[in-house]
């Protein structure tokens, strides 16, 4: 762990900047009371800063109150990504309807390629320079994607055992997929969830803990998407469209705005209150209720952030990449402003995290 000079001035500076930046890079789009595409990268982006900022703050230094609130929210971030990726696989299956062969080759070329790549960059980087070596066996289950531990210190990729998880719901989506029945394909991934977090050796007592807390984000992301992919259901929302309407003699936007405070200061009570720490169920349910609240704001909010959606689309790669380049690799906590810090690792990590979207897609375009 690192030390932070001047904590408590370097996230209001964090903060500050990310205001800055979320206002510089705003859009506005009208109010259309629909989760579209550019709502799911935005909440990937807003997932992986969570993450991001929650083990800085909490992992890498020891400086309690570094990036506080920021950093209350990794366990929603977590949820987040799994609600949309289960949504996001559900409407794009609803649409394209793709064959067993061609939903796997797809989906885990998407998965393999960079977890591969990034395995293949720590595990040399950590011999050359580290003199850090990982047995054979250990090696040949992480690039099976078996991560049956967490360890934040002696692992190659401690966060990876997120990595089973999604991939596990990946391989049993399309066999669970019920094209008439969708809401009975998400109680299935649920109940088969269940059964997977008994399955000791990819689940084991160092990381069980971790799949408690995220079994439902997944499947709930695939019930709604099956609930509100009906058309029926699609033109009761419209009649919700509030663009160039009033309510009650009050603007639409008004009524929005007010609606995303009431938003946010919820949110923000459900971060402080998290139930971390007194029990499972309350812990999951708070994380889901204010994962629900985030995605709501989503859908309402009257505007659009290019940073987010910047964040997003770069996502999964941040995510393989920024724990091993911060835990083994840091440079920056002891010598600089934690503000400084942060700023610059989130531009190495988005720099790196766009060379191995490059790689990634030059390979998959290759093998096929």
């Amino acid at each position: 762990m690192h030390s932070v000079i001047q904590p408590a001035i370097s996230t209001v500076i964090v903060i500050s900047l990310l205001i800055g930046v979320l206002i510089a890079t705003i859009g506005l789009r009208p109010v259309q009371f629909r989760f579209s595409q550019s709502d799911t990268q935005e909440l990937k982006g807003v997932a992986i800063l969570m993450i991001l900022f929650a083990h800085i703050g909490n992992f890498l230094t020891h400086s309690p109150h570094f990036l506080w609130p920021l950093s209350l929210l990794a366990g929603v971030g977590v949820d987040l990504f799994l609600f949309v990726s289960g949504y996001g696989l559900c409407k794009s299956q609803m649409v394209n309807k793709l064959s067993l062969k061609h939903w796997y080759k797809k989906r885990l070329f998407n998965l393999f390629i960079p977890l591969w790549l990034v395995l293949t960059l720590f595990a040399l980087m950590d011999v050359l320079i580290l003199d850090k070596h990982y047995s054979v066996s250990y090696l040949v289950h992480a690039y099976l994607g078996i991560f049956p531990t967490a360890n934040l210190w002696s692992d190659i990729n401690s966060v990876l055992w997120y990595f089973t998880l999604i991939l596990f719901y990946y391989l049993l989506f399309p066999i669970a997929y019920i094209r008439k029945h969708v809401w009975l394909t998400a109680i299935i991934l649920f109940f088969a969830s269940l059964l997977f977090l008994m399955y000791e050796p990819f689940t084991g007592p160092h990381v069980k803990h971790l799949y408690k807390l995220h079994l439902v984000a997944f499947p709930l992301g695939v019930l709604i998407a099956a609930l509100f992919s009906d058309s029926s259901h699609r033109s009761k929302f419209k009649k919700f469209n509030l663009t160039g309407k009033k309510l009650k003699n009050m603007p639409a936007s008004f009524i929005v705005a007010l609606i995303s405070l009431a938003l946010v200061f919820a949110i923000g009570y459900f971060a402080y209150h998290s139930g971390v720490g007194k029990g499972v169920f309350r812990e999951e349910l708070i994380c889901i209720i204010t994962m629900l609240l985030i995605v709501v704001l989503f859908v309402v909010k009257q505007v659009k952030f290019k940073f987010l959606l910047l964040m997003g689309i770069y996502s999964y790669e941040l995510y393989l990449l920024h724990w091993p380049l911060l835990a083994r690799y840091d440079f920056l906590y002891n010598s600089v402003p934690g503000w400084i810090a942060t700023l610059l690792w989130l531009c190495i990590l988005l720099s790196a995290g766009w060379i191995l979207k490059k790689l990634t897609f030059y390979i998959s375009n290759s093998w096929k």
